[in-house]
């Protein structure tokens, strides 16, 4: 049977997976969230991951949601953000990634 992207979504991410890896398994929930969903949330425009250790030296990945600048949002438009935000930070979480999820907001 034909190897196949889509037979490695479901995979958990293995011990030693480099940074590169995890992205694309992280892009990947990303991608199905947004499926289940029909589109990002109003004032996403994209996402992206940075690696590293968080302040206490523990593996870390920050979950950055990029978009314009918008210095008064609705409280539907911060709920819809923030719920998008914990689908993806749980979804990676059980990925098997031993980093931990933060959440970032930046505008471009």
């Amino acid at each position: 049977m034909a190897d196949t992207p889509q037979a490695h979504l479901n995979d958990p991410i293995q011990p030693g997976a480099t940074p590169a890896d995890e992205a694309r398994v992280f892009h990947d929930i990303v991608r199905r969230i947004t499926q289940k969903h029909g589109r990002l949330p109003d004032g996403v425009e994209g996402v992206d991951f940075r690696f590293g250790e968080d302040s206490t030296g523990a593996p870390a990945v920050w979950v950055l949601f990029k978009g314009p600048d918008d210095l008064k949002p609705s409280k539907d438009k911060i709920a819809a953000m923030l719920s998008f935000a914990k689908e993806v930070t749980s979804e990676i979480s059980l990925s098997g990634s031993e980093r931990w999820p933060y959440v970032e907001f930046a505008a471009d």
